[in-house]
């Protein structure tokens, strides 16, 4: 990851699991379930609507004791949730998250009618993870350089 990265970039070619509004609860955990995600797009009548996540499935249907074949994404999803452009950072969407005590950002296009994909907390402590990792592996090169071949043997 480089952390000035667009969300946009790091969101690349990711498939995108969008649902309509209209949706069975029970048919979004399908769709869930098979992205392998936990937080789908919800959109009615083609323009995103919000987002509907396994969060969501819990608090306001389980909880609740409703019957996910017979509630509507409609009824128990987050509306108007906080979304971010696809030009922004990483750094500044993670510092949303951080903000707004979220873990799920939506993106829209510019004119907010288009959802392009979600980041998640997930996301991003993975990327991180792999950034990290790599940093480390490029400085135990380094160092083996600088002292010598055996520097990077005992350094795992």
């Amino acid at each position: 990851m480089l952390y000035n990265d667009t969300v946009i970039k790091f969101l690349g070619s990711r498939h995108t699991a969008i649902i309509e509004a209209l949706s069975s609860v029970d048919h979004a955990l399908d769709v869930m379930e098979k992205e392998d995600t936990d937080a789908l797009g919800v959109q009615a009548f083609g323009n995103f609507a919000g987002i509907f996540t396994r969060s969501d499935f819990v608090r306001r249907v389980m909880c609740k004791d409703m019957n996910p074949r017979r509630t509507m994404v409609n009824d128990v999803m987050t509306f108007d949730p906080v979304a971010i452009g696809p030009s922004m950072t990483l750094k500044d969407a993670y510092k949303i998250m951080l903000n707004k005590k979220i873990s799920h950002l939506p993106v829209l296009s510019p004119d907010d009618s288009t959802f392009l994909g979600i980041i998640t907390e997930e996301d991003l402590r993975y990327d991180m993870n792999n950034f990290l990792e790599k940093t480390a592996h490029e400085n135990r090169l380094i160092m083996s350089y600088i002292h010598g071949e055996n520097y990077a043997m005992g350094a795992n």
